[in-house]
């Protein structure tokens, strides 16, 4: 993990293709959820993919009434499971589940690696209904990766300093997961109004992903993919509401100038 300030904007590497899944996940079925990830993973890793995103809380299922019973510690089986997944098959996998330590819950994202590493995100800024449930994390790392990538799951994303801050630290991508239900409005619609000014803002490529079709518990989700470019322009969507696996090749880009906004950021005065 680095945790790198920066004063000037890095020039990404090489082009890298990244897969956005949107899928269904089922709360009480973390095995057959399991089962389906790792077929993404597989596919992700044969179209060429080195990063797959996949929903918040993809492994156990988005169902606050029952997170008590189904959240898992790192150490479960199907982390592991994970792992050897994403080291066979050359894939950086970002995976969702409710995270127990203990009698603490969080709502995670998990970094399983290329070397066998697994590190974790927790979400930082809980919505009003996850509040009586989850524990809010304290950490908005970058993890390493081509490129440095960050995560802010749903909520997360609606506070504009949690970007800047993961961009300040080194960040050239930003991962947002979501699960969001039909009933809180397109998802096309409603990214629109924020995700390309987080982008543009930062200079930095945001990859947006959602749950779809229903929990097990009555809740349906509307589904959705979408990436942002450094420009603030849509680079690649599905809004299809169905299941799906989009490939996106992210290009690298150069920023000079006026419009090299983080390298011109003056963060002590922000506070």
């Amino acid at each position: 993990m680095t945790h790198v300030e920066q004063s000037r904007v890095r020039v990404p590497g090489p082009a890298v293709k990244a897969a956005l899944i949107s899928m269904e996940s089922r709360c009480g079925q973390a095995e057959e959820n399991l089962r389906r990830i790792c077929a993404y993973i597989a596919r992700a890793g044969s179209e060429g993919a080195r990063l797959a995103v996949f929903p918040e809380l993809a492994l156990t299922g988005y169902c606050l009434r029952h997170a008590d019973t189904t959240a898992l510690p790192l150490s479960h089986p199907f982390v592991a499971v994970l792992s050897r997944a994403a080291q066979e098959n050359g894939v950086t996998a970002l995976v969702g589940m409710a995270e127990r330590t203990g009698e603490t819950l969080w709502a995670s994202q998990l970094v399983c690696g290329l070397d066998g590493t697994v590190e974790v995100y927790r979400k930082t800024h809980l919505g009003i209904r996850e509040q009586p449930v989850f524990t809010p994390g304290d950490c908005l790392p970058v993890f390493d990766g081509t490129p440095p990538f960050g995560i802010l799951l749903c909520y997360d994303m609606h506070f504009p300093e949690a970007a800047a801050a993961l961009r300040t630290r080194g960040a050239e991508l930003i991962a947002v997961p979501h699960a969001v239900p039909v009933m809180a409005g397109e998802r096309a619609a409603v990214w629109a109004r924020y995700m390309p000014a987080r982008a543009y803002d930062n200079r930095m490529y945001v990859l947006c992903c959602n749950t779809c079709g229903e929990n097990g518990c009555g809740t349906a989700f509307s589904g959705g993919v979408a990436v942002y470019d450094p420009d603030g322009h849509i680079a690649a969507t599905d809004f299809s509401g169905r299941e799906t696996l989009l490939i996106v090749e992210l290009k690298p880009m150069r920023f000079d100038g006026a419009k090299d906004f983080p390298s011109h950021r003056r963060s002590e005065l922000y506070i």
